[in-house]
């Protein structure tokens, strides 16, 4: 029943655990660390407490110790359980039945609940949620509960009932099962709290302290573990030579007995032995030294057939005894295994021995004795059948009577076995349910272990040779001592060149944040943290050009903008006011400046100058021939010279003033408002395009030559008439000659079909809509060369 309730209640903290909203926090977090601590450090104490006390008082303290226990449990299930997942459920819902199935039968065994448990509580999810602090208080808590869970416990003074065994074992379990789960969190809480550590200094002397500590103490724990494991199997074994010796000089005593057993010989056989008080003698069935013994009758049946010598168990006794072989068969003599142990064991091993015995059938005799005593209606019977029903479960299988020794009696008990301690085997017979079987018994030797590892230096006082194992000691000490202090000198120094390393690069981040890009590191080593500081003075360097040359870029685009603002103000601001016609001009760079031109010049008489010039190349050499080719125009008379003379003048200029391969096209014509009258000339310029207001189109390609290729090159005046509606369209080439992503000009026909679609529109629009989808078509690829337009109406 206790069993099925603490597994009911371990069951339902797994449950809430999952659900503890308010614990899903660090600090929650770090409160069930806290809790569990505390519920392991209660535990530890109700547990010690509760097994010094007779065992009709240990109720209480197990009870508690359960309760802590659970506490332990809850807190565990709070960090296991922190971000639980469904794909978590595969794992978690097999074992998780499986250990409770296994922790709520009788049956139950720690270690078996224990490995099945782990894969349920296997997640650490909860450590990336914790600070440093919380994670060093996890790593020191850990240490503690791992050592708490595997301390031995006191021996208690008495056997303990079927409750308080079901909630020892429990209580076990969720102690054991704490501390392994923070072991194995362990290695993840150092990496954590290492983690967070930020100098790199101390990580190194972290790291320093684990590399000369870690292997000491393993080398030391090692050693220990070996030492007082192997001391122990020895002494043990020893003793379990000494009864059997014994017992072979008892026989061989008894076979020296004269046939009527006489009291001399008798008396010499009790003064070989003064150690041995309760020695007792049979001959035949009839006991000729000694107290009576339960069940004596029995010795006078021994059969030849089973071990004449050895462990002889009868009731709940044990004891070193012997029957004489041959003639003298009718011999028996018994002393208590205690006495023998103390008398010679204990002073000559210097170690305290305990022994338990047993064989098969001791927990169905036990059983069948408890339903004898309830059938007889002896007192509290039923009590003891309950418990013996519950023990007989329990030990079925294993077939043992653990008998401890105890002062003079030896009592039950289930807790006197140790894994630290030394043991051995020794064979023997039982008289059990009316008849002799075989059996055998466990002497366990429990040598203290600062007297296990003080013994050789004892030792040495009475054997000098004992000094040898103590210099080979001593030489393996020192050659574990030279190793750590060769993997101390290199992590220091190693620790040394990556501090000084990173202290240096720290200290040129720093310099290079102030701006100082002038600072270069000092290279002191050759590892891989000094190639860093090394590409950190490269990088430097490469900053510092870079700055020069944001310096120099930023200069040139600061020339070039107040070039740009300086060409823009080369053209006309916005077209003139002119009786009888609207005019409309623009102009794009394909870059920061451009070499097109264009110009509205007003005259009198209601006539205006149409200039359109397109310069070769781009950028600032061609806005410098530009801004020559302008002021060189506004210096003649153009309102009274003819266009062809005054092209053939620039013509002249351009060539002695521009170096060979620089030209210039060019459009010049003066329109006049009131007759619609176009005198013009075209040298070497995109032809203008004459729109009528019937849909017929003309191209104005009267002229001569570009300007700037031959200085004396013949020019010529053309004219035509712009009636009401028709209207005028100046070009460069870069609207006519825009290229796409593939490699395609747009061409003449897209702007003449649009000129014929915005012919209602006005000026403005139509040149507007032209750069529009001049632009679209170049897409991507962007502005290839300068676009410029002009635009003039005969309005009436």
């Amino acid at each position: 029943m206790a069993a099925a309730l603490f597994a009911l209640a371990t069951l339902a903290l797994a449950l809430w655990a999952p659900r503890a909203r308010t614990l899903a926090t660090p600090g929650g977090l770090a409160l069930a660390l806290g809790v569990g601590g505390a519920a392991g450090v209660a535990l530890g104490v109700f547990e010690r407490v509760g097994a010094g006390v007779p065992p009709t008082a240990q109720a209480p303290f197990f009870l508690l110790a359960a309760l802590a226990a659970l506490a332990l449990w809850g807190a565990l299930a709070v960090l296991a359980f922190h971000q639980v997942r469904r794909r978590d459920a595969f794992w978690i819902a097999p074992f998780g039945l499986l250990a409770l199935l296994d922790l709520g039968m009788p049956t139950s065994e720690v270690g078996l609940a224990l490995v099945l448990a782990l894969p349920v509580v296997a997640r650490w999810r909860w450590l990336d949620r914790l600070g440093r602090r919380a994670l060093g208080a996890t790593f020191f808590l850990g240490l503690v509960l791992a050592a708490a869970a595997f301390l031995p416990l006191t021996p208690r003074a008495g056997g303990l009932s079927a409750l308080a065994e079901t909630l020892e074992r429990r209580i076990a379990w969720a102690r054991m099962l704490a501390a392994l789960y923070l072991i194995l969190a362990l290695p993840g809480v150092l990496r954590r709290w290492s983690l967070g550590i930020r100098r790199v200094s101390r990580r190194l002397a972290l790291l320093l302290a684990l590399s000369s500590a870690v292997p000491l103490i393993l080398v030391a724990i090692l050693w220990i573990t070996s030492t007082v494991l192997g001391v122990g199997g020895e002494r043990a074994l020893i003793g379990a030579r000494l009864l059997e010796q014994r017992a072979l000089e008892l026989q061989t005593s008894l076979a020296a007995l004269p046939d009527s057993g006489g009291a001399g010989a008798l008396a010499a056989l009790v003064r070989a032995h003064p150690g041995w008080p309760g020695l007792r003698i049979w001959q035949g069935a009839s006991r000729v030294h000694g107290a009576p013994i339960p069940d004596e009758a029995g010795l006078g049946v021994w059969p030849d057939t089973l071990a004449q010598r050895g462990l002889v168990v009868i009731g709940r006794k044990a004891w070193i005894g012997a029957r004489a072989r041959g003639p003298r068969a009718g011999f028996v003599a018994l002393a208590p295994v205690e006495e023998v142990l103390r008398a010679e064991a204990d002073s000559l091993l210097g170690a305290r021995f305990s022994f338990r015995a047993g064989d098969a059938g001791a927990a169905a005799d036990s059983f069948g004795r408890a339903v004898e005593d309830l059938a007889a209606g002896a007192p509290g019977a039923e009590d003891s059948l309950e418990a013996r029903l519950a023990r007989t479960q329990r030990d079925r299988g294993a077939g043992i009577v653990r008998i401890q020794i105890r002062e003079n009696e030896p009592v039950l008990s289930s807790s006197d076995f140790r894994f630290g301690a030394g043991h051995a085997v020794i064979e023997g017979v039982r008289w059990r349910g009316g008849r002799w079987r075989r059996t055998a018994g466990l002497l366990n030797v429990d040598v203290p272990w600062a007297e296990t590892l003080a013994g050789l230096a004892s030792n040495a006082r009475e054997n000098p040779y004992n000094i040898l194992p103590l210099a080979l000691i001593a030489l393996v000490l020192v050659f574990v001592l030279m190793l750590a202090a060769a993997d101390f000198g290199m992590v220091r120094t190693l620790g040394r060149s990556i501090t000084a390393a990173v202290a240096a690069l720290r200290q040129g981040a720093a310099r290079l944040e102030g701006g100082e890009l002038s600072h270069r590191i000092r290279v002191e080593g050759e590892d891989d943290l000094w190639d860093v500081a090394a590409a950190f003075n490269r990088m430097a360097v490469g900053l510092e050009r870079g700055r020069q040359l944001e310096i120099d870029r930023q200069r040139i685009e600061d020339e070039l903008a107040l070039a740009r603002r300086i060409q823009a103000r080369l053209l006309p601001p916005g077209p003139p006011q002119i009786q009888g016609l609207e005019l409309a001009g623009i102009s794009e760079p394909a870059r920061e400046v451009g070499g097109d031109y264009y110009d509205f010049v007003p005259l009198q008489d209601g006539r205006v100058a149409l200039v359109v010039a397109d310069v070769s190349g781009k950028g600032v050499g061609a806005a410098l021939l530009m801004s020559g080719f302008r002021a060189s125009l506004l210096s003649q008379d153009l309102a009274s010279e003819e266009q062809a003379r005054v092209l053939e003048r620039l013509n002249a200029f351009l060539h002695r003033s521009v170096e060979p391969g620089k030209f210039v096209t060019a459009f010049l014509g003066v329109l006049c408002g009131r007759t619609g009258r176009l005198r013009y000339c075209n040298a070497g310029h995109n032809p203008p395009i004459v729109s009528r207001k019937n849909g017929g189109r003309e191209r104005l390609e009267t002229g001569g030559l570009i300007l700037g290729i031959v200085e004396h090159a013949p020019y010529e005046t053309g004219e035509t008439t712009l009636e009401a509606g028709d209207r005028l369209t100046l070009f460069t080439d870069g609207v006519t000659e825009a290229v796409d992503d593939r490699n395609q000009q747009w061409g003449e026909e897209p702007l003449f079909d649009l000129l014929e679609e915005m012919a209602e529109r006005s000026c403005a629009e139509t040149i507007s809509r032209i750069v529009a989808e001049v632009r679209r078509f170049e897409g991507g690829r962007g502005a290839s060369d300068d676009v410029t337009l002009l635009m003039a109406r005969r309005t009436g």
